[in-house]
Protein backbone atom coordinates (compact mmCIF):
# COMPACT_ATOMS: atom_id res chain seq x y z
CA UNK A 1 0.00 0.00 0.00
CA UNK A 2 1.53 3.76 -0.85
CA UNK A 3 1.58 6.12 1.58
CA UNK A 4 -1.72 7.93 0.07
CA UNK A 5 -3.65 4.95 0.90
CA UNK A 6 -2.03 4.41 3.65
CA UNK A 7 -3.20 8.24 4.59
CA UNK A 8 -6.52 7.94 3.52
CA UNK A 9 -6.97 4.44 5.57
CA UNK A 10 -5.56 6.97 8.76
CA UNK A 11 -8.15 9.17 7.76
CA UNK A 12 -10.95 6.57 7.56
CA UNK A 13 -9.95 5.58 11.08
CA UNK A 14 -10.04 9.84 11.90
CA UNK A 15 -6.45 9.55 12.81
CA UNK A 16 -5.94 12.86 11.50
CA UNK A 17 -2.54 14.14 12.45
CA UNK A 18 -0.92 10.69 11.01
CA UNK A 19 -2.85 11.18 8.23
CA UNK A 20 -1.47 14.44 7.07
CA UNK A 21 2.30 12.82 7.80
CA UNK A 22 1.69 10.25 5.85
CA UNK A 23 0.38 12.33 2.84
CA UNK A 24 3.43 14.40 3.68
CA UNK A 25 5.43 11.82 2.76
CA UNK A 26 3.43 10.98 -0.48
CA UNK A 27 4.04 14.80 -1.61
CA UNK A 28 8.00 14.41 -1.04
CA UNK A 29 7.58 11.51 -3.80
CA UNK A 30 4.79 13.24 -5.03
CA UNK A 31 5.33 16.95 -4.84
CA UNK A 32 2.91 17.91 -7.79
CA UNK A 33 0.04 15.52 -7.05
CA UNK A 34 -2.96 17.57 -6.51
CA UNK A 35 -5.29 14.94 -5.23
CA UNK A 36 -2.63 14.21 -2.34
CA UNK A 37 -2.79 18.15 -1.75
CA UNK A 38 -6.56 17.48 -1.52
CA UNK A 39 -6.59 14.72 0.79
CA UNK A 40 -3.75 16.57 3.45
CA UNK A 41 -6.03 19.86 3.22
CA UNK A 42 -9.12 18.09 4.04
CA UNK A 43 -6.96 16.21 6.78
CA UNK A 44 -6.04 19.85 8.22
CA UNK A 45 -9.46 20.72 8.31
CA UNK A 46 -10.52 18.10 10.37
CA UNK A 47 -7.73 19.28 13.27
CA UNK A 48 -8.64 22.76 12.44
CA UNK A 49 -5.48 23.90 10.80
CA UNK A 50 -7.05 26.34 8.76
CA UNK A 51 -3.92 27.91 7.52
CA UNK A 52 -2.05 24.62 6.14
CA UNK A 53 -5.68 23.56 4.40
CA UNK A 54 -5.98 26.84 2.50
CA UNK A 55 -2.16 26.06 1.76
CA UNK A 56 -2.89 23.01 0.27
CA UNK A 57 -5.93 23.47 -1.28
CA UNK A 58 -4.56 26.39 -3.27
CA UNK A 59 -1.81 25.01 -4.23
CA UNK A 60 -4.49 21.56 -5.21
CA UNK A 61 -6.04 24.50 -7.13
CA UNK A 62 -3.03 25.98 -9.01
CA UNK A 63 -2.05 22.44 -10.27
CA UNK A 64 -5.85 21.52 -11.23
CA UNK A 65 -7.99 24.74 -11.70
CA UNK A 66 -11.29 22.31 -12.09
CA UNK A 67 -10.34 20.22 -8.90
CA UNK A 68 -13.98 20.37 -7.17
CA UNK A 69 -12.78 18.82 -3.71
CA UNK A 70 -9.97 21.72 -3.51
CA UNK A 71 -12.78 24.55 -4.38
CA UNK A 72 -14.52 22.70 -1.73
CA UNK A 73 -11.96 22.80 0.96
CA UNK A 74 -10.41 26.11 0.35
CA UNK A 75 -14.12 27.49 0.61
CA UNK A 76 -15.03 25.70 4.12
CA UNK A 77 -11.40 27.37 5.64
CA UNK A 78 -12.88 30.43 4.13
CA UNK A 79 -16.34 29.92 5.54
CA UNK A 80 -15.01 29.20 8.74
CA UNK A 81 -13.12 32.46 8.68
CA UNK A 82 -16.04 34.07 8.46
CA UNK A 83 -17.99 32.63 11.49
CA UNK A 84 -15.00 33.59 13.35
CA UNK A 85 -15.76 37.31 12.19
CA UNK A 86 -19.20 37.24 13.37
CA UNK A 87 -20.75 36.33 9.40
CA UNK A 88 -24.42 36.89 9.48
CA UNK A 89 -25.84 33.52 10.00
CA UNK A 90 -27.74 33.97 6.53
CA UNK A 91 -24.66 34.56 4.79
CA UNK A 92 -23.26 31.25 6.34
CA UNK A 93 -26.40 29.59 5.34
CA UNK A 94 -25.63 30.72 1.44
CA UNK A 95 -22.44 30.07 1.43
CA UNK A 96 -23.34 26.68 2.65
CA UNK A 97 -25.59 26.31 -0.02
CA UNK A 98 -23.34 27.86 -2.58
CA UNK A 99 -21.07 24.87 -2.11
CA UNK A 100 -23.29 22.26 -1.44
CA UNK A 101 -23.91 23.61 -5.78
CA UNK A 102 -20.08 23.30 -5.99
CA UNK A 103 -19.99 27.00 -6.92
CA UNK A 104 -17.43 27.51 -4.63
CA UNK A 105 -15.37 30.23 -6.48
CA UNK A 106 -15.43 32.81 -4.24
CA UNK A 107 -16.55 34.02 -0.70
CA UNK A 108 -16.66 37.33 1.10
CA UNK A 109 -14.15 37.74 4.12
CA UNK A 110 -15.06 40.66 6.10
CA UNK A 111 -11.92 42.97 6.81
CA UNK A 112 -10.49 42.78 9.43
Amino acid sequence: MDLYQQGNSEFVDENYAEACTLYSHALEAEPSNPKILEARANAFLKLESWMEALQDASKALELDPKSTKALLRKGWVKATSCVSNSLHVGQLQQLIAASRRRRVLSFWIPPR
